[in-house]
């Protein structure tokens, strides 16, 4: 049996005691403890609820439980002993312990940095391998490979991707043009790590899948976002939560129960102000997602020109996570040369598997049917084949893989075209859509 555990550690101060500890003199916001104990109370039973009605009643196998521990009755999180375990547990002793710093910084100190940092920099250089793992936008919009950023051209680069390029292509840096200091947090990195392979073990259940997808995508997208700096202008006592609801307008608190049915109170706050400044703490997280995909996408690709050679597949297409390959055989092995297969079958796993991280077949067309393919953009290809079960059409809704394919032919001849779509407004925060005009082509795509 598989069990999933939901952890949450609270502060007397900011829960109140269940437990019917001394009352405190203060507690947080000047609230009363009765408050506070009775939201904790909610929130408790609403998770427990959660659990018992979309994890253990969706599956005899997987159960889930929760736990949670207080400042109070549980000693490891009393704060003298909080203070304690920061002191001498090495994972935590690192997220508190400092580290070397300048005002001022040769290019070597950045790539050379203090190894408790990480960085993000804006570099110029070149292989001198003759290798191409670089991908850069071209002046139409699309991305290239390409060994050499050139004097006026430049790239994003994370530490890992740059100690990349340097180990397996020699890739000199022949500019810093800027550089991002950030602290490393291996705990961050290994509880995404553990929540990506749990959504991708197969006893997982959707509910469970979706959660940890919704965590990942929240995490990049609002950590550091405070819900309470904003001003209410109105509130409702509701069942559900209004069909337009996203956590940048709006806010649920736990109401009640009556008639067997669960109460919330919505508040609608002021909208965004045209000088409202989002908060950075995501940014990092996200470049440091996306420039690892392009990591990943430079391997996997790299790994191909060794071991099947440029003349015998083509890159047709890729983005961050996925990746459009002819190849001159009927499978990958097929088209490695006998002399390279020892070498090819050692590392292949470590590119070519069901894992994270890898390539692994998604949909095949077999060389015995007949099939066209069109890319004009990014985020844009078309795929038809003589089997209709295996028409591909990435981004268009509502049309057909020929009128898509069509589409882009067009746009490959420079010739703009209008596509009437319904879209997400926001697909983090909502469900909302809308209907809008694509103008995709010419000399340049835009929405109407």
């Amino acid at each position: 049996m598989d069990n999933n555990y939901f952890f949450n550690s609270m502060l007397q101060f900011a829960h109140g005691c269940l437990r019917g500890c001394p009352r405190l003199t203060k507690y947080v916001g000047n609230q009363e403890e009765t408050v506070l104990k009775s939201r904790t109370l909610d929130r408790d039973r609403i998770i427990n609820r959660w659990i018992d009605l979309h994890v253990n009643s969706k599956s005899p196998i997987q159960r889930a439980s929760y736990q949670v521990f207080t400042d109070c009755h549980h000693e490891d999180y009393r704060p003298d002993q909080l203070e304690k375990h920061f002191r001498t547990v090495d994972v935590l002793k690192d997220l508190t312990d400092g580290y070397t710093s300048w005002n001022r910084i040769h290019m070597d100190e950045v790539i050379n940095c203090d190894p408790k940092l990480t960085f993000v920099a804006v570099v110029q250089g070149y292989c001198q391998s003759g290798s191409k793992p670089l991908l850069l936008p071209t002046k139409i919009g699309n991305w290239q490979r390409c060994g050499n950023t050139g004097e006026k051209g430049k790239v994003i680069l994370s530490q890992d991707y740059l100690n990349y390029l340097r180990m397996e292509h020699d890739f000199k840096v022949t500019k810093v043009l800027k550089a991002f200091f950030y602290r490393k947090c291996n705990l961050l990195a290994e509880i995404y790590d553990s929540l990506v392979k749990e959504r991708h073990n197969k006893g997982t259940s959707p509910v469970l899948v979706q959660v940890i997808k919704s965590i990942v995508n929240f995490s990049c997208g609002y950590f550091g976002f405070n819900p309470n700096k904003r001003q209410a202008v109105s509130t409702r006592i509701v069942e559900f939560a209004s069909k337009n609801y996203d956590i940048s307008t709006y806010a649920l608190e736990i109401g009640g129960i009556a008639g067997n049915k669960e109460y919330y109170i919505q508040r609608k706050f002021t909208p965004p102000g045209s000088k409202l400044r989002c908060p950075i703490t995501p940014l990092p997280l996200y470049v440091m997602i996306v420039e690892y995909g392009k990591m990943r996408m430079a391997q996997h690709l790299s790994f191909l020109d060794r071991f099947v050679g440029k003349t015998r597949y083509r890159h047709l297409y890729s983005n961050t996570d996925n990746a459009v390959i002819a190849i001159a055989e009927d499978s990958l092995d097929e088209a490695v040369a006998p002399e390279l297969g020892e070498d090819y079958y050692r590392e292949k796993p470590d590119y070519v598997s069901a894992d994270a991280g890898n390539l692994k077949i998604e949909w095949c067309l077999e060389s015995d049917g007949e099939w066209k393919f069109a890319s004009a953009m990014v985020h844009n290809y078309a795929v038809v084949a003589s089997d209709a079960a295996v028409h591909k059409n990435s981004s268009l809704s509502n049309i057909s893989a020929e009128r898509s394919y069509d589409i882009a032919c067009k746009m490959l001849e420079r010739n703009s075209v209008e596509v009437e779509q319904e879209r997400r407004v926001n697909k983090l925060l909502n469900t909302d859509t809308k209907q809008i005009t694509l103008v995709m082509g010419g000399s340049k795509s835009s929405i109407m």
